[in-house]
């Protein structure tokens, strides 16, 4: 089996961007605004809502830091009541 393929290399680049996520983030900020990370080809993609520019940021620039990642396409939005029923999917 070759794992070469492009939806394994999309499901590895994915996976470490989450774990890039959770590591820098941390846990309790993943699970209070989850971000939808989708990829294409080397394109990354980041949706949902975040608690401020500086997570917009750096979740872009964590994202850009894996290997493989030439694009991203930062769609994060920052959350101006202050989480009160905000989430993320996909993390």
């Amino acid at each position: 089996m070759n794992d070469d393929g492009p939806l394994t290399q999309a499901r590895a680049i994915t996976e470490q961007v989450r774990q890039a996520f959770r590591d820098k983030l941390g846990t309790s900020t993943v699970a209070r605004y989850p971000i939808e990370v989708a990829v294409q080809g080397a394109t990354v993609s980041l949706h949902g809502t975040v608690d401020s520019q500086e997570t917009k940021d750096t979740a872009e620039q964590l994202a850009r830091s894996v290997p493989g990642v030439v694009n991203v396409i930062n769609g994060l939005v920052i959350d101006q009541d202050g989480g009160q029923g905000a989430g993320w999917l996909g993390v």
